[in-house]
């Protein structure tokens, strides 16, 4: 008999209402989802409970995104990664690309149409050939 455990997520934001409303969203469309507010927050939870896919803000308090994602991919390497952000002309870093990130890891704010976030999790998580 196999179980399915729900996709787990580790949403990364120093905005209460972002991650309240998110996390909510998230939730109940089945995924298990975990919080922090800064990027050590994240580092830590990350070592206690297994994430698939952490969902990153680049405006952190104590570092930006991008750094947040370089250090956990050092310690964990086979993570994965979305951006979440309200900067509307970001573009990825050159780090960022070498560790395999793609234009369309990075999820703008507001997010209106919060199917295409989960779908877009389901696809990193499950792989790319899932269709929505």
């Amino acid at each position: 008999m196999t179980t399915t455990q729900p996709i787990s997520i580790l949403l990364v934001d120093d905005n209460p209402l972002v991650t309240e409303s998110v996390a909510a969203w998230l939730e109940d469309d089945g995924f298990e989802v975990h919080t922090a507010a800064c990027g050590t927050e994240a580092i830590e939870l990350l070592a206690t409970i297994h994430i698939d896919i952490t969902l990153i803000d680049l405006k952190l308090p104590d570092m930006s995104g991008e750094e947040l994602i370089i250090k956990m991919f050092g310690i964990y390497p086979e993570s994965r990664f979305l951006i979440h952000t309200g900067t509307q002309s970001y573009m990825l870093s050159l780090d960022l690309q070498k560790l395999g990130m793609q234009d369309d890891d990075v999820v703008y704010k507001p997010v209106l149409k919060l199917e295409q976030l989960t779908g877009l999790i389901r696809r990193k998580v499950m792989g790319e050939n899932l269709k929505e």
